[in-house]
């Protein structure tokens, strides 16, 4: 007979879990419900095949046999049975609510050191699918830090496909994309004011040396007395000033020089 339980929609994944197991439901039962709220709470319940894969996994171990261990939890008295979820609640970072203090502490006791194993590698650690370098570089004589992104855990991408991140030095803040800094507009760096941040740095440095040959030259803008790249980029920020005026979004005419 299979126990169906309910559970509030703010209940965690463990806290279902264990509401399931003190209503009567096998071990088993209690870990697929652990794994679907966790599902759910990642906004992917088709994602609940796999999260229960993680979980039995770590609670059997990985060995072949995916419903074999079924009949030895089911084994289990109702003290050790508690005991598999309070491991799961030490060790399995959905067990929480995303981004909760005991998901990010779970998460954080699972980080990895990879030291460097030749020249060609780099020291790092790894928390929660982003990797962390820091390391002695020869070449610019300093001390350089680097973050990699490309695979973070999914359930803490935004809908934008971006993760939030701060990165401070010194206590300073030297990066903030955190979902606090986006809704104050606070982001360091901060973002250039109107057409300017369809430019970078550089591109920037290359318009005012622009604008300084053609006022303080008596120029005209010419291919006579400006390079390519120069009108390219002329023509880009006259092209943005004009939608500006018009109230067009800028942002519609950014293209890739």
């Amino acid at each position: 007979m299979t126990t169906h339980t309910t559970y509030p929609d703010t209940a965690s994944p463990i806290e279902a879990a264990r509401g399931c197991l003190a209503a009567g439901g096998t071990l088993t039962q209690a870990l697929q419900t652990l794994a679907r709220v966790a599902a759910r709470a990642t906004g992917d319940d088709a994602a609940y095949p796999l999260l229960y894969d993680e979980v039995a996994a770590a609670v059997r171990g990985r060995s072949p046999g995916p419903v074999a261990g079924d009949a030895l939890l089911s084994g289990l008295n109702d003290d050790a049975q508690r005991k598999v979820l309070d491991v799961l609640a030490e060790t399995f970072p959905l067990a929480h609510r995303i981004w909760s203090a005991d998901y990010c502490a779970v998460a954080n006791r699972s980080a990895v050191f990879l030291p460097a194993t030749g020249d060609r590698t780099r020291p790092c650690m790894s928390v929660a699918g982003v990797l962390a370098f820091i390391y002695l570089d020869p070449d610019t004589r300093t001390i350089r830090l680097s973050g990699h992104l490309d695979s973070p855990w999914d359930e803490l991408l935004r809908a934008d496909g971006t993760v939030p991140l701060r990165g401070t030095v010194d206590g300073m803040i030297v990066f903030d994309g955190s979902d606090q800094a986006r809704a104050t507009g606070a982001t360091v760096p901060a973002p250039l004011p109107g057409i300017a941040d369809a430019f970078t740095s550089e591109e920037l440095e290359c318009l005012v040396r622009t604008v300084g040959e053609a006022a303080g030259g008596g120029n005209a803008l010419d291919h006579g007395t400006l390079s390519a790249r120069q009108l390219e980029l002329a023509e880009r920020a006259y092209a943005l000033l004009m939608a500006d005026l018009a109230g067009q979004d800028p942002s519609t005419l950014r293209t890739c020089p």
